[in-house]
């Protein structure tokens, strides 16, 4: 949201947790004062301890992954969800972190609420991929969700092939479109692949 805000010089709503109490010079703290001032923040869910936290870490090869220290960030309730934000919203953003919990935590309904309510008023899904990692411990599964849930994919040629078997970042996302309408690849160096759909006009 902080990077559509600085680009786009407009607003966003984030949903999400923050320390109800934060001291200055934590990394609560910076992450507030870090982030744009066009990026909403008042619907946060103040939680009792440390949010989370991620760590990007790059080798020798600059291949890089990351790792997460999760705090409370799974801790945002369903009733946390506004209905009004998302009515009036242009897209709902979704990461695969967030279905991504342990048992009991209520990240995974909350998110369902959010899908429901964009849903409801036709405001589109937006999912990014996030980490092959997660997509392939059970890409049927998201394969799945992609279909029910998702209006638009974002990924990158490592989680394409996770996600769907193939190595070539434009086939696989020819092959994403059978679950979504709108397919971003990134591919390194390369660049984005953009795939979706288009209507042929009949000409007579």
């Amino acid at each position: 949201m902080h990077n559509y805000s600085v680009l786009a010089d407009d607003r966003s709503v984030l949903l999400g947790v923050m320390c109800s109490n934060i001291e200055i010079g934590s990394y609560a703290y910076r992450y507030l004062c870090n982030t744009s001032s066009r990026t909403d923040l008042n619907y946060l869910q103040g939680v009792d301890g440390p949010i989370g936290r991620c760590f990007t870490l790059i080798g020798e090869s600059g291949e890089r992954t990351f790792a997460i220290s999760p705090g409370h960030m799974n801790q945002l309730r369903a009733e946390s969800i506004p209905e009004d934000v998302i009515a009036g919203a242009s897209a709902l953003v979704l990461t695969s972190y967030l279905v991504r919990c342990k048992p009991g935590e209520p990240m995974p309904e909350a998110t369902m609420k959010a899908i429901e309510y964009a849903k409801k008023y036709n405001v589109p899904v937006v999912l990014t991929l996030g980490t092959k990692f997660v997509i392939a411990e059970n890409p049927q599964w998201w394969q799945q969700f992609l279909k029910d849930h998702v209006s638009i994919l974002a990924m990158n040629e490592d989680e394409a092939e996770a996600l769907t078997g193939e190595s070539d970042p434009l086939l696989a996302s020819d092959k994403a479109l059978d679950w979504v309408d709108l397919v971003l690849c990134t591919a390194g160096p390369i660049g984005l692949y953009m795939a979706g759909f288009y209507r042929r006009r009949s000409e007579t």
